[in-house]
């Protein structure tokens, strides 16, 4: 009576599909572990890239730390201009005086932060 070793029809096969399996196993971990010790060892080929690189990355948060600045900028003359709505009509002599100062504050606000591109003229 024959014994029974694998579902494969020759009887030395299933050795041979367990060496392969585990060749494939090695081959994999090896090719993983080469990619992840290239990516942390050579991390670029190229310092002068690297340094152009830092240049966008610099001036990509000048322009992040730009927009911060504009949205409180508009914020407070938001805030100025409900100010100035709600003092008008206080008849005090001194809040017409804060009045036209905060007048004075929100367009000196939007004066400056006036943004010109070049391109739309």
């Amino acid at each position: 009576m024959r014994t029974r070793r694998s579902n494969c029809s020759k009887p030395g096969l299933s050795l041979v599909w367990r060496r392969n399996i585990k060749l494939l196993i090695v081959t994999l971990l090896l090719t993983s572990a080469w990619f992840g010790w290239n990516s942390v060892c050579n991390a670029s080929a190229d310092p002068f890239l690297d340094g152009k690189i830092k240049a966008l990355n610099d001036r990509i948060a000048s322009w992040e730390r730009d927009g911060h600045v504009v949205g409180w900028l508009v914020f407070s003359a938001f805030f100025i201009g409900l100010m100035v709505t709600m003092l008008q009509v206080v008849p005090r002599w001194w809040m017409k005086i804060l009045t036209a100062g905060l007048s004075f504050v929100g367009a000196v606000i939007i004066g400056y932060y006036h943004q010109f591109y070049p391109a739309d003229a």
